[in-house]
């Protein structure tokens, strides 16, 4: 109980807090997404889901190297398009590799590019 309770006044601190949860981030891309959610889509509350969370351990594994070549299908609506060129490439620091996001409009594909911009400043 004693190292709870001090885990509980370490984190009462606002500027401890903002650490630890910046590092949590850099960590996880699920953290990452569930913090930087209110960046991009503002108007919207973030509900997370198991088709999320596969989408996420896959974009990890292919950071790590895991994975060479990865193809998502899920239906619209489902949040691939934010995962993939939005969340993921303002966190992945693994070697340089090809990514080759795919969009049906140009439109899309520009805004994708523009919402990843606004997320990593």
């Amino acid at each position: 109980m004693k190292n709870s309770s001090n885990l509980s006044l370490y984190l009462a601190n606002p500027t401890t807090r903002v650490k630890v949860e910046r590092e949590l981030a850099t960590r996880s891309l699920r953290e990452f997404v569930r913090q930087a959610w209110h960046v991009v889509e503002p108007a919207t509350i973030f509900v997370p889901g198991f088709h999320i969370d596969a989408i996420i351990e896959h974009l990890e594994a292919v950071s790590r190297g895991e994975i060479m070549r990865l193809l998502i299908n899920v239906p619209p609506r489902h949040m691939k398009s934010l995962l993939v060129s939005v969340f993921w490439p303002a966190t992945c620091t693994c070697p340089i590799r090809i990514m080759l996001p795919g969009s049906t409009t140009s439109s899309k594909s520009a805004c994708s590019s523009r919402t990843a911009r606004t997320t990593i400043r």
